[in-house]
């Protein structure tokens, strides 16, 4: 009962609320009205004001000072658009946060490449007498170029490592963890691809060197001297290899054979007719060494073989029989690669089981030391602005409010006593009335604004009525250039698209090119997908005049039947020399585009289409000038 009298006393006073009791101008009953409708008009500003407020976006910048690593990538996830940490120090050792230590093919650290072992146990002063499919006879030049392999490939690698820990990464701000492993991945794969690339330059260029001076092996593999002491002149003949179809080193240096041990020392027989690995020409073979092959050159034999015998401790029984020597030698270590793998192909991948490459983002964002972050985002539902709007809007529209009441509740009183009224009046009398009616309204307007007090607490009634217009002038102010100022200033509104398309993105940045951001779902890219390079070669490079089926072969068959001298016979080297040369550029060209292709973009945004161009452009000029650097 309490509480149904504490409301009801409470409906009283509300429905009895008068805040017009000042005004003697009005009747009491329409006070209440005006208060009423006072009252209803606050109540939907209030809530049409507390809802606008409420749903609309404000940008709130925050700032963190110092802040963690880990905070950092918290914050990178959230606030990925607008975090932004500038980098104390912006120059940044590769070395600080990259390392490498790389693990090379056990048969760099094993005791058959080492010089002195190579010199004490492999070298034979009589090797050339051995037949020529007999493996003693290249033994030791092998284990010599596999030991120049691997001391070269380490130290160039060991030089590549140290150039690239000298220079520094350029970073004004704070790179995402993302951002920052993959410019690594890519910078890495780029320096493994190069030194690749470099290195198999280096052995294209040491190929035409042995190819075209036509070395003549200290061996005698690839060419033999025929001697009769009754004949002062001297006959050299050329090495042929038993193969499918025929092999000669006359013709190319990589004839090849399966070595093994022969039972057999000299060449006696040996002629121009010999073939090497014909069973009716060779001597007993002792025992066969898989994987190991003898040929023309022991550069271009140690190519195509293979190490498998050398993991096999059975077959390292074998070849250290061969030595004559008591030697203790253990099997190689396990490999990455097969034991069946091409010694070619190990060097192609410069004989490195693997890189143990290490990259610290922690080391990088410790040196990099950011001051601070600062990052921005949209809220909605905001209390502390909801109450700040309506604070500053209150008063404002409660004055207004609070004037418009009576003139709606006088037009309302007139609404009601028009209705009221009996509709037999002549429509011209109504006409007149109805003018009549609109000029005492507007009379009775400008009488109650020229005497308007909205101070009738003053003592004095013109000071208040001089104040009352003031004030209203001050409001009319201040409302007109809120209007205008909230009609020009730039709002800042964020408009988010999921996967646009090309045409979208397109029409967006024509029309948002300073304030558009497109993040890449994948940072990095491999070139090969947007950029193409065709090269254009000289004529010469395919023409009959370098063909091995046209203009070469021609020439091949004329030895004996033209003049010593004749240009199809002396110019032939020349156009064999110009084939090795457009193969060679051939070649290299096609490494360093699969390079080329194989590095990868880093972008963390969508580039403008000018920027895209700018930067194809200029990776295409550092491509041509990498070629023709080689």
């Amino acid at each position: 009962m309490t509480e149904r009298n504490s409301c009801k006393k409470f409906i009283d006073r509300l429905s009895r609320l008068n805040l017009y009791d000042e005004r003697e101008d009005i009747a009491d009953v329409d006070q209440i009205l005006s208060t009423r409708i006072f009252l209803i008009l606050i109540l939907i500003l209030v809530y049409t004001i507390t809802m606008f407020s409420a749903v609309s976006f404000q940008t709130q910048i925050h700032s963190v000072t110092s802040p963690s690593e880990t905070l950092f990538d918290d914050l990178s996830v959230k606030y990925s658009g607008t975090l932004s940490c500038p980098c104390t120090q912006s120059s940044i050792s590769q070395k600080d946060f990259l390392s490498f230590n790389p693990q090379y093919h056990p048969i760099c650290s094993s005791q058959l490449t080492n010089h002195s072992f190579i010199s004490s146990y492999l070298s034979d002063p009589q090797m050339s007498e051995y037949w020529p499919l007999d493996y003693r006879i290249m033994m030791a030049s092998h284990f010599q170029l596999l030991a120049l392999f691997c001391q070269t490939i380490q130290q160039t690698v060991a030089d590549t490592i140290n150039e690239l820990s000298s220079k520094h990464i350029i970073s004004n701000k704070v790179l995402f963890r993302d951002v920052f492993d993959a410019q690594i991945s890519a910078l890495i794969q780029q320096i493994k691809t190069n030194l690749i690339t470099n290195y198999k330059h280096t052995r294209d260029f040491l190929w035409l060197n042995i190819l075209e001076n036509s070395i003549y092996s200290g061996l005698r593999t690839n060419y033999m001297i025929g001697y009769n002491p009754s004949v002062t002149t001297k006959n050299f003949f050329e090495s042929k290899y038993n193969t499918s179809n025929g092999c000669s080193c006359k013709l190319t240096n990589d004839c090849t054979h399966t070595s093994g041990i022969y039972n057999y020392t000299g060449r006696k027989n040996v002629n121009m007719f010999t073939v090497f690995g014909n069973l009716t020409n060779d001597p007993p073979l002792l025992f066969s060494l898989p994987g190991l092959l003898v040929g023309c050159l022991p550069y271009n034999s140690l190519l195509k073989s293979t190490l498998e015998c050398f993991f096999n401790e059975t077959c390292i029984d074998l070849f250290v029989s061969i030595l004559n020597r008591s030697l203790l030698m253990s099997p190689l270590s396990s490999s990455y690669f097969q034991t069946n793998t091409t010694v070619e192909h190990l060097i192609d991948e410069l004989l490195i089981e693997s890189w143990n490459e290490i990259s610290s983002f922690t080391n990088y964002y410790e040196i990099c030391a950011p001051s601070s972050c600062v990052y921005s985002f949209n809220r909605r539902f905001n209390i502390l602005y909801v109450v700040l709007t309506l604070i500053s809007l209150f008063g404002g529209s409660r004055v207004v409010v609070y004037f418009l009441a009576p003139l709606i509740s006088r037009l309302v009183r007139q609404i009601e006593k028009r209705l009221c009224r009996k509709k037999s009046t002549n429509e011209q009398l109504t006409s007149l009335s109805v003018k009549q009616r609109l000029l005492e309204i507007i009379d009775t307007i400008r009488k109650k604004l020229v005497n308007l007090n909205m101070f009738p607490t003053s003592s004095d009634i013109v000071n208040g009525i001089y104040a009352t217009r003031v004030y209203l002038v001050l409001l009319i102010s201040g409302i007109i250039i809120l209007v205008f100022y909230a009609s020009i200033i730039v709002r800042t509104e964020n408009k988010t698209m999921k996967q646009p398309t090309y045409e979208q993105y397109e029409q967006l940045i024509s029309q948002y090119s300073s304030s558009m951001k497109c993040p890449c779902s994948q940072l990095s890219i491999s070139q090969s997908t947007f950029m193409t390079i065709q090269p254009n070669y000289h004529q010469i490079c395919s023409s009959d005049f370098i063909r091995e089926d046209r203009w070469l072969l021609y020439s091949s068959g004329l030895s004996g039947a033209v003049f010593v001298f004749d240009f199809r016979t002396t110019g032939m080297p020349l156009f064999s020399l110009l084939e090795t040369f457009c193969e060679m550029t051939k070649e290299t060209i096609r490494n360093e585009l699969t390079v080329f292709y194989s590095n990868q973009f880093v972008s963390g945004q969508i580039l403008m289409n000018e920027t895209f161009h700018s930067q194809a452009w200029t990776l295409i000029q550092q491509f041509q000038n990498r070629v023709r650097f080689h």
